[in-house]
């Protein structure tokens, strides 16, 4: 997401006369921006070195391929997070609620990135959709299918996360930040 300095001006004006007696409240309403951990306005992103957001995630990172993760990588991580947590989703799956590929929970605020089929140290996984915890890749029975990559900053540290249902009833009101890239992936 890009905006031009008259837009930035805005809402950092707009950031320097709010009126809360909470600031941490600000960063709900202005989307897309948080108060960095410098205390700058800050944009929370994640990307990716091996694929765009909306384009095509390579086979290698598939079921098709050696299934392996990608690299994923973040910025400007919201002030005060506590902890990082990874999730990576399909909502296309041809299932209720759609089919979870991947959770990575306990990410320190200080790791800024995972490398190929890895985790970061001291992080834990949970159960996907698959019944296992590792990162389980693309693998759509037909058509093109979104896999979204989600990052929670959360105020909160995460004892132990069962599912993805589980993950969002625990950091329900405790998250500070989000930030999304989207892979898109069918079989040929």
């Amino acid at each position: 997401m890009y905006f031009d300095e008259d837009s930035l001006t805005l809402i950092e004006t707009l950031w320097e006369t709010a009126k809360y007696e909470d600031k941490d409240q600000f960063p709900l309403l202005c989307n897309g921006f948080y108060e960095g951990r410098d205390g700058e306005l800050k944009t929370f992103s994640i990307r990716s070195d091996d694929f765009e957001d909306k384009e095509r995630i390579p086979t290698k990172f598939t079921c098709d391929g050696t299934d392996i993760s990608p690299h994923l990588a973040w910025f400007n991580v919201p002030l005060g997070t506590v902890e990082i947590v990874l999730e990576m989703h399909d909502p296309d799956a041809p299932v209720s609620g759609g089919w979870t590929h991947w959770i990575v929970y306990n990410i320190s605020p200080d790791i800024t990135s995972i490398e190929i089929d890895s985790v970061p140290e001291g992080s834990k996984q949970a159960r996907n959709s698959f019944g296992r915890a590792p990162y389980g890749g693309p693998c759509p029975p037909s058509g093109t299918h979104r896999y979204i990559f989600t990052l929670y900053a959360l105020d909160i540290q995460l004892d132990s996360v069962s599912n993805l249902r589980d993950l969002h009833n625990k950091i329900d009101g405790h998250v500070l930040g989000e930030a999304k890239l989207t892979g898109l992936y069918s079989r040929r």
